[in-house]
């Protein structure tokens, strides 16, 4: 029984080639200069998404003055469910956010300046195309979370997460505590 398949959660190898196969997406997809520039906007969000766990209203809050290319990090503002935190950028991200920033207006001081909820709606849609288990964006959040609980003690993934309590956090913990519990009922010798 595997965990993740039985969660619908992704590896963290299987989130990194969901963003692989975005990045590169075949040229005559765009039919235009505007279209090649939302795709850069949509792999810098997909990025967040995957590597820090970003979640859709925070998006909305990124300056270009939260991203440090030169330390390699930014800083996701907190929302009404989340705390503030910097987090390391992945090295994937550098050259697509510097090339994003290169393009923006230089008084744009959003780092996304979009309807947030139609850029999310067709960029799932558009990931949907590409791998039918992707449902939502709650789905790869999730997916990191989990991924990072494997990896990290449960303070440091309420920091990267920005979970205000520890019990959201647990909350993904749980899960992979019943899927052992499952295991083991399963394979049990005394059975």
């Amino acid at each position: 029984m595997d965990f993740y398949k039985n969660q619908g959660y992704f590896k963290p190898e299987e989130l990194e080639e969901i963003n692989q196969t975005y990045i590169n997406r075949p040229h005559w997809n765009f039919r235009g200069e505007k279209s090649k520039q939302n795709h850069k906007r949509n792999v810098v969000i997909l990025g967040l998404m995957i590597f820090q766990g970003v979640h859709t209203g925070e998006l909305n809050k990124i300056e270009k003055a939260h991203v440090n290319l030169n330390k390699g990090s930014i800083y996701i503002p907190g929302s009404g469910r989340s705390n503030g935190r910097i987090l390391k950028l992945n090295v994937q991200q550098i050259l697509p956010l510097q090339n994003y920033l290169n393009k923006l207006e230089k008084e744009q001081e959003k780092l996304f300046d979009c309807k947030m909820s139609s850029v999310m709606m067709w960029l799932i849609t558009t990931l949907k195309k590409m791998d039918q288990r992707v449902r939502d964006a709650n789905q790869l959040r999730s997916s990191v979370i989990v991924n990072w609980l494997k990896q990290h003690n449960i303070r440091q993934v309420q920091y990267m997460t920005g979970h205000r309590h520890i019990s959201s956090t647990e909350r993904y913990k749980q899960e992979d505590l019943e899927d052992l519990q499952k295991q083991l009922e399963l394979f049990h010798p005394m059975k």
